[in-house]
């Protein structure tokens, strides 16, 4: 045993030297193409590594060495896709980089596009301002600015006619929703989100008129809606997004959100509540007054026609206000297998 220690030694040591005796003296690490060698010596003490290629060459950059950097296949070049149109970019069908800007509508005197013919304001109709009070007709007389009070006068006594509540110049759907939420509705938003995972889900309930604007004698239903959709959001699971409509909308519960004799909201409304949806995933909205629009008056809704077509209402009409993107966009609707080029605002 001590004659097989010694001998095991004097290989270590052996190797610790150079065959001229000396101790090596390593020089600097190995490189791809350079070995390590004993500065006193120069006798190779560990071999040169050689490239490793990383990553495949694309059209976004050369395949390089994992090591070096250095480039061992050079980038490839870009496949165009379909040529760039008035809406869409060209771009590489490889790496999906933009090749070619979008082109942009050329518009004509009748607001269509000179290089694809889709008609992006209807004729006849015409771009209107911010601010200013413009219309499809002539009759302006009803025209009170969307973001200014005075729209539903609730201190008249309100009457039933069928399901609709007649409260003077306006009507409403009028109701009181549970504190405790809605729970089916809440489990399908559940169910769908756990159905696909893989999707950005957002939840939006928004409140009636008659949360702002309740007639006089009758309960205020703006708490009750506020504990509605509050319950009704604590029942969501985790990652779907909840947009707080109801606390954008009563920050402007004195405008014109809502029509007089429909049941829907108007485009402010609709505003709000996308302004609510933007502050849940982190965009910044457009500001309102950014918006070229264009109105149209005389307006009579569905809740008119329901309370049998009160004079009130008819005394007070509506007007709706449609805002233009501010992007270019195309639109096209089918109508028994025949499809063609439209407006977002017909």
């Amino acid at each position: 045993m001590k004659k097989i220690a010694l001998i095991l030694f004097a290989v270590i040591i052996a190797a610790a030297f150079s065959g001229c005796g000396h101790e090596h003296v390593p020089g600097p690490s190995a490189t791809c193409t350079e070995p390590q060698i004993c500065t006193e010596c120069e006798e190779i003490l560990v071999e040169a590594t050689g490239h490793r290629p990383g990553d495949d060459a694309t059209c976004s950059g050369a395949q390089t060495c994992v090591f070096c950097g250095l480039e061992m296949s050079p980038k490839l070049e870009h496949i165009p896709g379909a040529e760039a149109t008035c809406t869409e970019g060209q771009l590489c069908e490889s790496c999906g980089a933009e090749l070619a800007q979008k082109l942009g509508h050329t518009m004509n005197k009748k607001n269509a596009c000179e290089t694809c013919g889709l008609q992006i304001v209807p004729e006849g109709q015409k771009y209107i301002k911010p601010g200013r009070n413009g219309a499809l007709s002539d009759n302006l007389d009803n025209i009170v600015p969307e973001t200014e009070a005075g729209h539903y006068n609730n201190n008249i006594e309100a009457y039933y006619s069928g399901a609709t509540l007649v409260c003077g110049d306006y009507a409403m759907e009028y109701f009181l929703p549970s504190e405790n939420g809605n729970a089916g509705w809440a489990s399908t938003i559940n169910k769908f989100a756990e159905k696909y995972p893989d999707l950005s889900v957002n939840a939006l309930l928004v409140p009636k008129n008659c949360a702002f604007n309740p007639p006089a004698g009758y309960t205020d239903p703006y708490d009750r809606t506020k504990a509605h959709i509050e319950a009704t959001y604590a029942m969501l699971n985790d990652g779907i997004k909840a947009a707080d409509a109801f606390g954008v909308m009563s920050e402007h519960r004195d405008e014109y959100m809502f029509y007089r004799t429909d049941h829907h909201w108007t485009s402010l409304g609709a505003y709000y509540a996308s302004v609510a949806f933007c502050n849940a995933n982190e965009i910044t909205p457009y500001a309102l007054d950014t918006y070229e629009t264009v109105i149209k008056t005389d307006f009579l809704g569905t809740l008119y026609n329901f309370a049998g077509g009160p004079a009130c209402l008819k005394e007070n009409l509506d007007y709706t206000v449609g805002h233009y993107p501010h992007i270019g966009y195309t639109m096209v609707a089918g109508n028994t297998g025949n499809w063609y080029n439209t407006s977002a605002i017909n």
